[in-house]
């Protein structure tokens, strides 16, 4: 189940990192620097979501709620 829940995780997220990617070409200045800036924060939310916070939850439990 979480191996399915991962998958669909991954490819949401890179979806919307490929979107926020783009506007690194916009013309207008601030969505050329933000754009990448939010693509990559992200792909760290999804490695955080993908790592720790399975681990957490392993670790705390029901306590962590």
């Amino acid at each position: 189940m979480s191996r399915k829940a991962g998958t669909a995780i991954t490819s949401a997220a890179l979806t919307i990192v490929a979107a926020f990617a783009t506007l690194g070409v916009a013309g207008f200045g601030q969505f050329r620097v933000l754009g990448p800036a939010l693509a990559v924060s992200v792909l760290v939310m999804l490695l955080a979501g993908l790592t720790l916070m399975p681990a957490a939850l392993a670790a705390c439990g029901r306590a962590l709620f």
